[in-house]
């Protein structure tokens, strides 16, 4: 037993009597930091919101509403209430994942401690390049919406615009994301915040007019005319509206206090989305009634706003569709240039920063470009 006693190792000492070795990642409320990558917390709580928000909502407002109601009718009002519970279902325990780990990179970050860094690699670029995809796919719909709004106002161009504009855009948003994700934040808050505001005034002003206020009302139609399977099969079309939460979970080493805003901005952004999708459907069905709408299809909204209030109208529901896009681009293009900086994807000398903020701008510059 004595002899035992002598050769046993100190405490806090590894079997070869070294220090023992410091975990390569740091996480505090502050900062998360992995070998010399650091990336400072500065995303709150309404940043948090902000990107979850500004990429979930767009399509449950701007496209489905003509779609949905063609299939469902009033009903499918319930169908964008089921999207949302399956999608309130899913951000419960992805929130829960990304407390515990609260590092950046998402999917990647979670596959890659599971089940290796091999099967993490095939996830990480599987979805970098889907946010970049998707990135450009907002920018080239934000050129639309920017011409749309062109064409109401009047204003004849010589050329298409689209392409220029989402260039322009897509260069702007590389100059605010290279400042830091501060300044991303910064714009994602105020661009959902001036969106929020005016689908909140449309709606209001749309089911002030279905109940009579501004005209003579509607008469409220049968809620399941369509069917019951109707109802899930919408609901299998509008989830896909609601994705937009798990963009959260990415930029989760750069949220405050990430075991309590973590949570709170992906189940809040999901259930204000919910919110903002139910009323939508059920006021434009509502005045508008379910065969008129599904007529106008993918640009019900737009025709729904043309009708109710004429040329302002619609040029306030395109330029609310504007700010969608462009709220979607800059949260791709973070979440894509988070993850690119991700274990040091590139090589030393084009891994520069921005000093304090430590948001590696070769990341950001790589992501727009491609």
């Amino acid at each position: 037993m004595a002899d035992q006693s002598v050769d046993a190792e100190p405490a806090g000492r590894n079997i070869a009597g070294e220090a023992p070795v410091e975990e390569p990642e740091a996480v505090t409320d502050d900062t998360t930091v992995h070998d010399d990558v650091e990336l400072e917390r500065t995303i709150g709580l309404v940043g948090g919101l902000a990107i979850g928000i500004g990429t979930m909502i767009g399509a449950g407002i701007f496209v489905f509403p003509g779609l949905a109601a063609a299939n469902a009718g009033l009903a499918a009002t319930l169908s964008f209430a089921i999207g949302g519970l399956i999608a309130l279902l899913v951000a419960l325990p992805t929130s829960e994942l990304a407390t515990a780990m609260p590092r950046s990179g998402g999917g990647y970050y979670f596959v890659s401690r599971g089940m290796g860094s091999a099967y993490g690699a095939i996830v990480g670029l599987g979805l970098w390049l889907s946010l970049m995809f998707a990135a450009a796919f907002y920018l080239v719909g934000l050129g639309h919406y920017a011409s749309a709004v062109f064409a109401e106002l009047g204003v004849g161009l010589p050329f298409s615009p689209v392409i220029g504009i989402g260039l322009l855009f897509g260069a702007a948003l590389t100059a605010v994301s290279i400042g830091g994700t501060e300044n991303t934040s910064k714009i994602q808050n105020v661009v959902v915040g001036i969106l929020l505001v005016v689908l909140t005034g449309f709606l209001s002003y749309d089911a002030l007019d279905a109940m009579g206020v501004f005209g003579g009302g509607t008469v409220p139609e049968q809620f399941f005319s369509r069917g019951y399977f109707p109802v899930l099969t919408t609901a299998v079309l509008v989830f896909t509206s609601y994705l937009g939460f798990a963009q959260v979970v990415t930029v989760a080493g750069e949220i405050k206090q990430p075991g309590r805003y973590l949570p709170l901005a992906m189940v809040g952004s999901v259930l204000i989305v919910t919110v903002f999708y139910v009323v939508t459907i059920f006021v434009a069905t509502s005045a508008f009634g379910a065969d008129r709408l599904g007529q106008f299809g993918e640009t019900a909204m737009v025709e729904v706003a043309c009708d109710l209030l004429g040329l302002p109208g619609a040029v306030a529901i395109l330029g609310a569709g504007l700010l969608t896009t462009f709220s979607s681009a800059n949260a791709s293009i973070l979440n894509g240039s988070t993850r690119t900086v991700r274990r040091h994807p590139q090589p030393h000398p084009f891994s520069w920063r921005t000093g304090v903020r430590r948001q590696d701008r070769s990341a950001v510059t790589e992501c727009t470009t491609m």
